[in-house]
């Protein structure tokens, strides 16, 4: 932006108005000379006369034109910015304000009126105004060429209707006059972004709009185009409109687009424009520029698709370090250990950890209620709107105990937990080669039958990182329109990294399945899908758990992506007692008997704890606390039954002789 961006914000609304008595006594003199029956109304529209207010005296009408045009006088208005920009001759502004003004004036409308047919009402036709222009003026612009001038062809001003040339009328919008006349406007479809934080409280994002102002001010870039966080962005567009002398508004794609008035609404009432608009996978957005005008222009936006204007300034939103996040955290919460591996784990920006700190803080919790879990719920529930029309939280809180593995399982386990706490600083200290190729996401694969704890592993995993976790609902992802799919998977993926929830894919294997060597289109379409899934979730931010009955159904080009890969095996024996003991807790019919189900009993813990539920509501709590071993194996043989198979033959004993008493 090479014209002085404080022009935006800083005229003086002191202004003597005379473009406005320019086009009343113009008028006046006119009429004087072609309508008789008028005097009263031109002696008010002549009163104040224009070289009066100038302080000229009784000049004639061109007298005061020519004084006027070799001192120019000051407009002291927004309007001033505008000559300037267009560099408008005097009678240039006379049509602008004559438009501007019959949308004001009573006595202007009267006037019009009765100079022109009945029926063409009193907006000023192409012929009268190219007679007032060549009379009052000295201008030549037959109507034919009117509808050709700059301010039309800028869209400024209107030429309306389908009559002939000479009988069309010219217009203005009223609020743009207005605005330009210094007065405080509500222009639709724009809203003021307000500045949430100072500067001082933005260490990256100040030195971001200080780097970025420059930009603009020596006219390097017309406009910046910003990924990442929106809130974050809006934050980020108020403090350059404050560095600017303006003020930043969010502005609708359509209305940008649609109409150049609203780019002249910016750049004359100091508004700096910020466009919030979505962009799918491959698509190519360009802009509307206004060359004559210079207004900046923000565009925020996810991390797909891109802005096809050159001049535009691409923008990462920068995110605070973990140590200026765990500072934060323990300023506004205290210093609780769980924030330690919070601030390490969730990589979210300031002005969202202000935002949960302070529902944390205001909501009412149970005194039991531990920090962490506050946090995750408050999380789970701040800006995930858009993600769970996608997705659906699971809000389970899973202590250590709860989640039952084999040694070797824990031991994978206990990485992934420790590859997410460190999942930025992994980096540091490391080679050319891994610093160069740094990525934040953490991908892991949990694999195995249904019911051997994939699902509440994940829980287990969100619950250490006190972190929120949504489970991807397949069937409003996958969608039969090609390039629908990408958009709603892009969609998500953007939203998890701006929140940074933890991602759960059930069943992963129908999205990355392996891919075919077919050549139908359905076979394309699918492999093209898959190569775009592998491509995004591996540049995926945040951590995602991939869910599949078994490893060799994933495609083998994926494989290699994964951070973590666990396998989730049936239980053997020790597992097994485990899982029944924290089933059954004070319910249990007793050690022996508990170690005679862990014994015979192969089941992995997802039919072990649908047995219990069942025992327990077949066994009413008022007979007596501890479950009846024999109704434990009547439950079990429906679980066994639902799988097709049979109760082992000692269990088989025990369920016959129930069935004898």
């Amino acid at each position: 932006m090479s014209a002085n961006v404080q022009e935006l914000n800083g005229l003086s609304n002191a202004s003597p108005h005379w473009p406005q008595l320019l086009v009343r006594n113009a008028i006046a003199a006119f009429a004087e000379q072609h309508l008789s029956g008028y005097e009263a109304l031109t002696a008010r529209l002549y009163s104040p006369r224009l070289s009066e207010s100038l302080g000229l005296g009784d000049l004639t009408w061109a007298e005061t034109l020519d004084w006027i045009e070799q001192q120019p006088v000051p407009l002291g208005t927004p309007l001033q910015n505008l000559f300037d920009d267009l560099d408008l001759s005097l009678a240039d502004l006379f049509l602008l304000a004559l438009c501007g003004e019959v949308e004001q004036s009573h006595d202007l409308n009267m006037l019009l009126a009765a100079m022109q047919a009945p029926d063409e009402g009193s907006r000023p036709t192409l012929h009268l105004v190219s007679a007032i222009l060549e009379q009052q003026f000295g201008l030549s612009l037959p109507p034919g060429r009117l509808h050709q001038h700059l301010l039309v062809r800028m869209g400024l001003l209107k030429c309306e209707g389908t009559q002939p040339m000479p009988l069309r009328t010219l217009s203005t919008d009223p609020d743009l006059w207005s605005l330009l006349n210094g007065s405080a406007v509500h222009w639709p479809g724009l809203r003021k972004i307000s500045l949430a934080d100072p500067p001082d409280n933005n260490e990256l994002l100040t030195e971001v709009v200080e780097s970025v102002a420059q930009e603009f001010n020596t006219g390097r870039t017309r406009g910046i185009l910003i990924r990442g966080d929106r809130s974050t962005g809006r934050q980020c567009m108020a403090m350059l409109a404050e560095r600017l002398r303006c003020s930043a508004v969010t502005i609708d794609l359509d209305t940008w687009q649609g109409s150049p008035l609203a780019a002249a609404a910016c750049r004359y009432a100091g508004w700096l424009p910020v466009i919030e608009h979505s962009l799918s996978p491959g698509e190519r957005l360009v802009l509307k520029q206004h060359e004559q005008l210079a207004v900046p222009l923000a565009v925020l936006t996810g991390n797909d698709g891109a802005v096809d204007n050159h001049d535009f300034l691409q923008l990462q939103l920068p995110s605070p370090h973990s140590a200026k996040r765990l500072e934060l955290w323990q300023h506004l919460l205290g210093k609780d250990p769980s924030l330690d591996i919070l601030a390490s784990s969730a990589l979210i920006d300031q002005q969202r950890i202000r935002e949960i700190a302070r529902q944390v803080t205001e909501n009412l919790w149970p005194d039991s209620c531990p920090l962490g879990y506050r946090v995750a719920q408050v999380r789970s529930q701040l800006g995930t709107q858009q993600l769970r029309t996608l997705c659906h939280p699971v809000e389970r809180h899973v202590d250590d105990d709860a989640l039952v593995l084999s040694p070797t399982q824990q031991a994978r386990f206990d990485a992934l937990v420790r590859r997410c706490v460190q999942r930025e600083s992994l980096w540091e200290h490391l080679g050319p080669t891994l610093s160069n190729t740094r990525n934040s996401g953490v991908r892991a694969l949990f694999s195995g039958e249904s019911g051997t704890g994939k699902t509440l592993a994940a829980s287990r995993l969100a619950t250490c990182l006190n972190a929120p976790l949504f489970r991807l609902d397949m069937a409003s992802v996958m969608n039969k329109y090609i390039g629908e799919t990408e958009k709603n998977l892009s969609a998500m993926l953007d939203e998890a990294a701006t929140t940074d929830v933890i991602l759960l894919l059930d069943e992963a294997d129908a999205l990355f399945g392996k891919r075919s060597d077919g050549d139908s289109g359905g076979e394309r379409f699918a492999n093209m899908l898959t190569n775009f899934l592998l491509t995004r979730i591996e540049n995926h931010p945040g951590i995602v758990i991939l869910t599949s009955n078994s490893q060799l159904r994933i495609d083998e080009a994926f494989t290699r992506r994964f951070d973590v890969v666990i396998e989730f095996t049936l239980p053997g024996y020790e597992e097994r007692l485990r899982l029944w003991k924290n089933h059954l807790g004070d319910r249990s019919p007793g050690d022996d008997e508990v170690a005679l189900l862990a014994s015979f009993c192969d089941l992995p813990g997802g039919y072990i704890r649908n047995t219990v539920l069942n025992a327990a509501a077949m066994q009413p709590s008022a007979e007596r606390l501890r479950l009846d071993i024999r109704i434990l194996v009547g439950a079990l043989h429906e679980e066994y039954r639902k799988l097709g198979r049979g109760l082992p033959p000692a269990l088989t004993q025990i369920r016959e002789a129930t069935i004898h008493d």
